[in-house]
């Protein structure tokens, strides 16, 4: 550890690493261990490379998205309870970043991410920098193993009450194991005017149902939700699936590498046949396999009726491990347009009831603008002619025009009423060869 803290020093500008350097031989003449004052001075180079490039973004006003990052950027360095505990030799260098945080202005393509990794974050540092929270241009605050703790915990909660410009908000390896912090928590992003995105990834609340049930209340006002290494199982993922099940606003749900068996997926799969908001489903690194995957497969496509098809889901894209042995979910939902995707699978469902017959091939193009409720009447069609003749569009059309489907006329319909039956009825054949 003490070598790759070194190192970063010694690969930045010469003259923060110099002045990091320097705060480094003062803390161990006096008497610091030499692994901790390379932490700190880790540390204090992050924030002097944090003050350049928010002065320069405040003289120099750019587009695109600028991070600041203080702190360890190797994840797998350290353990939060193995962190170093903080000086306050850092304190002048915490007040300097926050001062420049708060003064700076940027324009609506700009958006400013703060994220603090492997750094413990006293209550000195935190009322520090929860003065320039109120009027830092934040579009991101992430906070990566802090060992926050209850009262860290608060900060963040006061620190997104303070801050009205974020948009996400991520705590990743900050376990929250208490109903209490997760109702302060929660509570603030829930009503904040922004906020879209919330990344709780290995917070360990998986094992907590009361804290699941805190989070999950924030499905009705967030749109991606990270849940990932939560040790979610059997418990939280019923919490998880009735949030689902009543159609929640939420977009994008990540579970991966949790502990979900195919009962669990089961449990997503009956969610999903209510459920049109969601886009994304990720269940990556879980131990579902082929009862699961049937399950999800069924969920977004079941071929057990025409009836079944229209109603399966046609808005959540999921993925699992097992997506190589799915084709079904692998292809399925990828689209913007459930519309869309609805009559697609209809017309694959057709395909492969009734083989791929010169019939169907001459109906490709009329079944992708034939609307969804005259879907009934081509079946009777193929019932009563029998699938192996072969119509083409015009054929189609003589036969369905006789028929009294207000359906297909109400789609095509002028708005001149006058106009004569023959030529909204050659309006109808065109759209039906198209």
């Amino acid at each position: 550890m003490e070598n790759h803290q070194a190192d970063q020093i010694d690969n930045g500008n010469a003259d923060h690493a110099l002045e990091a350097r320097t705060l480094v031989a003062q803390l161990i003449s006096q008497g610091v261990d030499e692994a901790r004052a390379n932490w700190l001075g880790n540390v204090q180079f992050h924030l002097l490379e944090g003050i350049s490039k928010l002065r320069q973004l405040k003289e120099t006003p750019s587009e695109g998205d600028v991070e600041i990052i203080i702190g360890c950027a190797d994840t797998d360095s350290v353990d939060a309870v193995e962190l170093p505990a903080h000086h306050d030799a850092l304190l002048p260098g915490w007040t300097e970043f926050a001062n420049t945080l708060s003064s700076v202005l940027v324009n609506r393509k700009q958006h400013i991410g703060l994220i603090i990794r492997h750094v413990r974050l006293t209550s000195k540092v935190t009322e520090i920098l929860l003065r320039s929270f109120k009027t830092a241009p934040l579009q991101k605050f992430a906070l990566e193993n802090n060992a926050l703790g209850s009262e860290g915990i608060k900060f963040v909660a006061s620190a997104v009450e303070a801050n009205e410009s974020l948009e996400g908000l991520l705590l990743l390896q900050n376990p929250i194991e208490t109903k209490c912090s997760a109702r302060a928590l929660i509570g603030v992003v829930k009503i904040h005017p922004h906020m879209k995105m919330f990344n709780l990834r290995e917070c360990s609340i998986g094992q907590f149902t009361d804290v699941m049930l805190e989070v999950v209340s924030a499905f009705d006002c967030m749109k991606i939700i990270d849940l990932g290494g939560n040790r979610v199982g059997s418990q939280s993922a019923e919490i998880i699936s009735k949030s689902l099940a009543q159609n929640a606003f939420l977009k994008h749900l990540y579970l991966e590498n949790n502990l979900l068996t195919d009962t669990e997926a089961i449990l997503f799969a009956d969610a999903l046949r209510t459920n049109t908001n969601l886009r994304y489903l990720g269940l990556n690194g879980n131990k579902i396999r082929g009862t699961g995957i049937r399950a999800l497969e069924k969920a977004v496509l079941n071929k057990c009726s025409m009836n079944e098809v229209y109603y399966s889901n046609h808005t959540c894209h999921v993925v699992t491990d097992g997506h190589r042995l799915s084709k079904i979910l692998l292809s399925r939902n990828t689209r913007t347009d459930p519309n869309k995707t609805r009559m697609i699978k209809i017309q694959s469902t057709l395909y492969y009831c009734y083989g791929n017959t010169s019939a169907l091939t001459n109906l490709r193009h009329d079944l992708n603008n034939l609307p969804i409720e005259l879907m009934p009447n081509v079946l009777a069609l193929f019932k009563d002619k029998g699938a192996k003749s072969t119509y083409k569009g015009t054929a189609l059309f003589q036969i369905l025009r006789k028929w009294n489907m207000p359906h297909l006329y109400t789609s095509c319909a002028d708005p001149e009423p006058r106009r004569s039956k023959r030529i909204r009825t050659n309006k109808i054949a065109k759209l039906l060869r198209e």
